[in-house]
């Protein structure tokens, strides 16, 4: 009796084993994705700073395109003109990179998440046979 309850705890240690590899290595993979997830952010905010600051500057400029005479605007008028379409091109460009930036956030929390839970699924059939196994062993070397 003594001998079946020793060999039912190696064999707990033993299925613990594989448990711990595949827990281990969903640590170093969420390591991994944080650190992806991080600079992406760190992007998106330069990226959003970058866009209010362009904001700024292209309200600044229409209020103060009103305040030149009247004579020297229709002079300068394509001028004006191209400055508008350049604003708005680039706060276009910015809003654009904003929201694939956002989209590339969402994608890397969701692979996060979906990894997460593969791993527990991988996690849980091993840890449970490990946890029986170990359990089994104790409760015959106890009566032994």
């Amino acid at each position: 009796m003594r001998v079946l309850g020793i060999v039912l705890i190696v064999l707990g240690a033993g299925a613990a084993v594989p448990a711990s590899i595949t827990w281990i290595g969903d640590r170093s993979d969420a390591t991994r994705t944080a650190e992806h997830l991080l600079q992406i952010e760190q992007e998106h905010a330069a990226t959003m700073e970058e866009l209010q600051e362009t904001n700024l500057r292209y309200r600044g400029y229409q209020k103060s395109v009103p305040q030149i005479p009247d004579s020297i605007r229709a002079a300068e008028s394509s001028i004006i003109s191209g400055r508008y379409k350049d604003y708005n091109k680039k706060i276009t460009a910015l809003e654009m990179k904003d929201v694939e930036e956002r989209r590339s956030m969402d994608r890397a929390r969701r692979k996060r998440a979906e990894r997460a839970a593969e791993a527990r699924a991988g996690l849980l059939p091993f840890a449970a046979g490990a946890l029986v196994l170990l359990l089994a062993g104790a409760v015959i070397l106890r009566r032994a």
